[in-house]
């Protein structure tokens, strides 16, 4: 399941513009992205229990430790 634009953008209000990780506001780290905590392929839905809304560096850092010491290639 893919989110629309607008169910995006509702989620960056909901948060207040606020990444839920580093608490730094949109404005000064870019567009926040929608992380789901367990992955799409292991079932893993856009529900809010399953969400954060996160800048791109702590989406990333999200990833890249996701397998220990191999790096995501996202």
């Amino acid at each position: 399941m893919v989110l629309s634009e607008t169910k995006k953008e509702l989620l960056r209000e909901f948060v207040n513009r606020i990444c839920e990780s580093c608490n730094k506001l949109e404005k000064e780290t870019g567009l926040l992205e929608i992380h789901r905590l367990k992955r799409g392929w292991a079932g893993g839905e856009y529900t809010l229990n399953n969400i954060k809304v996160i800048c791109k560096r702590c989406h990333q850092l999200f990833h890249s430790n996701e397998f220990g010491h191999i790096k995501s290639k996202w």
